[in-house]
């Protein structure tokens, strides 16, 4: 947009000054206006980006939202300060995966021990102590007492009257909680030998199952490991290819820069015609388009490496 609008200016100058034709200024300012026309289109699209963004972060609106832009330095060899193995190295050693699977087998491994354990000879101890209580429980408060003899009505073989002891009626009285207590005392305690011989393979079957989960457990943990490093050599291959499109980017921004500035040059003094300027223009601008892609491409992919690194996410 500035090197449309002082194009327009310039050009302006050399219509009134009779060096140009009009047509040319027509070109130019349509240029600008369909340059204007796409900054507007540009900032619809950042306007809805921006409220998809706070859409998903589940604010009320996007009013006050902003994305910084933090200063980025980009060292030609900020690359290799770590090599595929040591990134991989870094990533079996932080990432949650790999630990969630780690412990999975460590957890399979003592199943194996619980499942052996079936094999063995149970000694088992039991013990019990109990009382009771009950209120129709009753005891005597004054006992019987003897008072002699009376026939009861029956006679021996001999003719003998057989006569019966006489006592008197005791009387009762309820028993209190605390002799019942001490009185209705249960205890019990034992020892329990169980050697298993045979329990329809049922053991043997477990011990089978665990020892699969167990190898199950052993490949998963290695399927993980391989699959990162497979994630960590493509994110490395990324970075470095990032790394150098970038370069390359930097030439040829450079190389663009230098060829539009001729071009303008040649364009003001009518040496050029404006269908050719526009071109070049256009050229410059994609040239600054892709190295601010290859820019941020390349950032991104090193974050990644930095993430199977462990690294936190700063700039």
């Amino acid at each position: 947009m500035g090197i449309s609008a002082a194009q327009v200016d310039r050009t302006k100058i050399l219509v009134d000054a009779g060096t140009i034709a009009r047509g040319t200024l027509l070109d130019i300012q349509s240029q600008y206006a369909l340059e204007e026309l796409n900054v507007t289109n540009a900032q619809n699209q950042l306007d809805i980006s921006y409220l998809n963004l706070a859409q998903l972060l589940n604010m009320p609106s996007a009013e006050g939202l902003a994305i910084v832009k933090p200063e980025l330095n980009i060292g030609g060899d900020a690359l290799l300060t770590a090599t595929p193995t040591q990134i991989y190295n870094s990533a079996v050693s932080n990432l949650p995966e790999i630990k969630s699977a780690e412990f999975n087998v460590k957890s399979a491994e003592k199943s194996v021990v619980v499942a052996k354990g079936g094999l063995s000879p149970r000694l088992t101890f039991s013990a019990s102590y109990g009382t009771g209580y009950s209120g129709a429980s009753q005891r005597f408060s004054t006992l019987p007492t003897f008072q002699g003899y009376s026939p009861n009505g029956d006679i021996t073989s001999s003719g003998d009257t057989v006569y019966s002891p006489l006592f008197s009626s005791g009387t009762f009285e309820k028993t209190p909680f605390g002799d019942q207590y001490k009185d209705n005392v249960n205890k019990s305690f034992g020892f329990f030998l169980t050697v298993p011989i045979f329990n329809r393979w049922q053991t043997k079957t477990s011990i089978d199952r665990a020892r699969i989960q167990k190898m199950n457990a052993d490949l998963t943990v290695e399927s993980t490991k391989l699959q990162i490093q497979k994630n960590v050599q493509q994110a490395y291959a990324d970075a470095s290819a990032g790394l150098k499109k970038y370069n390359a980017s930097l030439k040829a921004i450079e190389a663009m820069q230098e060829s539009f500035k001729y071009t303008e040059q040649k364009f003001n003094v009518g040496m050029l015609n404006t269908n050719d300027y526009n071109d070049s223009k256009n050229k410059l601008i994609k040239a600054q388009s892709d190295l601010l892609q290859a820019k941020y491409e390349y950032v991104f992919k090193t974050k990644v490496l930095d993430f199977y690194q462990g690294k936190p996410l700063k700039f």
